[in-house]
């Protein structure tokens, strides 16, 4: 099996997050040095393996049930190499610490010693009041340590050492700390890492982030364990099979567990950063939009999936005020919010046929390493819990990337189903081929942690909800095999040949773009794809109507643009794109009026090449010039561009456009 302190797994995947959080405050612990305070020491294998994660560690000070260390100006290489060398030392302490290596005024002591000599370098380390004695015992030590102002605390030991202002000693239950530990309010670090289980309570993790601290919880940073630990269990069900089957033996079982390690550690880690990543993104979606997380919370709690009060979660009330003060939920939080909703989607996969879809077997290959798939297909189509991997592997890739109220408020909204949102949303993602393109943004992610790379991530989740709508309104009947087969080749045609189905200022529009995406670092296939997300559901409603007429696509995506340039619809698509909305109503009506407008354009492009087909393009140019609702739309196009940007003034618009059809095919008729 998988040694995890050997592969320093559940270490490595909190020290994503930690990544993360050092991203988003501007640190670049890749390039820059950090301070740290820990709890532990380098025998442990959450905080040996996480304090050699990097050369740039300034470990200042750190403590086990048995040490308390003090280095307060170390040199990072070289302290880096003693904690490597204490890490392989067999049962190494503290003790173990070469003296010489240490900074001045640094030193071991022994955590229940009643002396302890404070030094002016320590004192400046610590930021000591005044008041504080130049003495002190072990357990007070260890109190000021962890209120020490660094850049991250660590946690790789056992007990809990941060509670909330309101709990008491008793609360945490945890009494072998009690003397030493502190109220969130006093932490001063900017980053915690929970290598560690139950390091805080939950109430302290939502104290501290409330202050502007960066921390998700336990659950989050060292699920690299558990998760590693799913995926042996996985390897060694379909290796049982194989080994009955007698195309492997024991041995060489073994030796396939440690050739695929690597691999499966890296899919494990992946995970970890798509968690941290979900979450930075979730705070910054419920301050914008803080209405569908009470929405959300509200439906979890009457399904029984959460308790608010429990859970430590907001309530009705509290989030009305964060509204308010626009503020949204906090990351401890919404790590709570993230694993309700695997749970209800997940529980909502295993009870659908879905999950039998031939489409989603990719989601079955993809969860094992590359030899394993390509030598024994077979026996992983029939593993035994192949139908839970698919779920979990569905539920992990769509929630982490669409957010924690993606399918909530997709149901609520369409009043639709959970399976109808997800069937929608994979039927997206298959179409726009957007696993490719989200690991693409995260390797680029790994190399930068910018913005720009979130903002990617932004604007491929913002079409792809586009596109899971458009799916849900209008094949909420068909199964996912089918209607990715229906639309498929189409939508990739034309991605390809997208400069002869747009307009010049679309075109622009287009090129402009592509030049843009290929500079943050994007591959030509990814650039083209994020450059014509804006024209996606127009393209959408092209493929319609190219299977209603039966024709071909690109002569097809012509007409529509003439149809389109006639009745200036990109004006009144732009102008919708423009509008502000003020509220959850007035957004999905907007929504609504949009859907009308490119639909009532797919209807007039079939009736209109169908005419092309039998009388000259003059002929129906001018049958249309002729309409009496196009120079009506015309005028109030105008009116609009030159007054009044509303989803009320857009609405009237799309009424004479859904008009548009009927009198089209009359005057196409006469």
């Amino acid at each position: 099996g998988y040694d995890h302190k050997l592969y320093g797994i559940t270490a490595r995947g909190a020290w994503e997050c930690v990544r993360r959080h050092f991203a988003n405050i501007g640190i670049d612990g890749a390039r820059e040095t950090f301070t740290v305070v820990g709890i532990g020491d380098m025998s442990g294998d959450v905080f040996g393996n996480g304090m050699l994660e990097s050369d740039n560690i300034k470990l200042l000070a750190a403590f086990n049930h048995r040490h308390i260390f003090l280095d307060p100006d170390p040199d990072p290489k070289t302290s880096f190499a003693e904690r490597k060398r204490l890490f392989e030392l067999p049962r190494s302490s503290w003790s173990d610490y070469d003296s010489a290596l240490m900074s001045r005024g640094g030193g071991v002591f022994e955590r229940s010693s009643r002396e302890i000599t404070i030094t002016d370098e320590v004192r400046e380390l610590l930021v000591l009041p005044d008041e504080v004695p130049s003495i002190m015992e072990g357990e007070e030590l260890i109190s000021h340590i962890l209120r020490a102002p660094v850049d991250l605390l660590w946690n790789g030991g056992i007990g809990t050492y941060v509670k909330s202002a309101q709990e008491s000693h008793a609360d945490v239950n945890d009494g072998a700390n009690d003397l030493v530990r502190i109220n969130a309010t006093e932490l001063r670090a900017r980053v915690v890492g929970e290598g560690g289980n139950l390091g805080l309570t939950q109430k302290a993790r939502i104290e501290f982030a409330k202050r502007g601290g960066h921390i998700h919880t336990d659950a989050i940073d060292n699920s690299g364990g558990v998760d590693l630990s799913d995926h042996e269990v996985n390897l060694k069900i379909l290796f049982q099979t194989l080994m009955a089957k007698e195309k492997i033996t024991v041995s060489e079982r073994n030796d396939l567990l440690k050739e695929i390690a690597d691999e499966v550690v890296d899919e494990v880690l992946r995970h970890n950063f798509n968690h941290a990543l979900a979450l930075t993104v979730g705070v910054e979606r419920s301050r914008r939009g803080i209405d569908y997380f009470q929405s959300l919370l509200n439906s979890l709690a009457k399904k029984g999936i959460v308790n608010r009060e429990i859970e430590n979660l907001p309530d009705n009330e509290e989030l009305s005020e964060r509204s308010r003060q626009q503020l949204g939920l906090w990351k401890p939080e919404l790590a709570i919010c993230l694993a309700s909703v695997k749970r209800w989607v997940k529980e909502e996969l295993e009870g659908s046929s879905l999950l039998e879809d031939s489409l989603l077997q990719q989601f079955l290959f993809s969860y094992f390493p590359k030899k394993i798939r390509e030598r024994y297909q077979e026996e992983i189509v029939s593993h035994p819990l192949a139908k839970n991997i698919i779920g979990t592997q569905v539920t992990n890739e769509l929630i982490d990337s669409l957010g924690v109220t993606f399918v909530h408020r997709m149901c609520v909204t369409h009043s639709t189903s959970a399976m109808n949102v997800m069937k929608s949303t994979l039927a997206a993602d298959a179409l726009m081929g957007a696993r490719g393109i989200r690991e693409e943004i995260r390797q680029l992610s790994r190399e930068e942690n910018s913005p720009a790379t979130l903002q990617l991530l932004s604007d491929l989740h913002e079409a792809l909800r586009n596109l899971t709508a458009w799916f849900i309104g209008y094949h909420s009947r068909s199964t996912l095999q089918s209607v990715v087969g229906y639309y498929r080749e189409g939508y990739s045609e034309l991605i390809q040949n997208i400069e002869e189905c747009l307009l010049p200022g679309q075109r622009a529009e287009f090129e402009n773009a592509y030049s843009e995406y290929l500079s943050r670092g994007l591959c030509e296939a990814s650039a083209r794809s994020f450059a014509s997300f804006p024209f996606a559901l127009l393209f959408m409603e092209i493929l319609w109507a190219t299977r209603r007429l039966d024709e071909d696509v690109l002569k097809v995506a012509k007409c529509f643009a003439e149809v389109s340039q006639l009745v200036s619809a990109l004006d009144v698509l732009r102008i919708g794109c423009e509008i502000n909305t003020n509220s959850r109503w007035e957004a999905e009506l907007l929504f609504g009026v949009l859907k009308d407008i490119r639909r009532a354009l797919s209807l007039v492009t079939c009736r209109v090449f169908q005419h092309q087909q039998s009388k000259t393009t003059t002929s129906v140019s001018r049958a249309l010039r002729d309409s009496e609702t196009i120079p009506a739309i015309l005028s109030l196009i105008e009116d609009m561009q030159a007054n009044e940007h509303s989803v009320t003034a857009l609405a009237v618009v799309a009424r004479y456009f859904s008009d548009l059809p009927k009198q089209i095919q009359n005057a196409l008729s006469s």
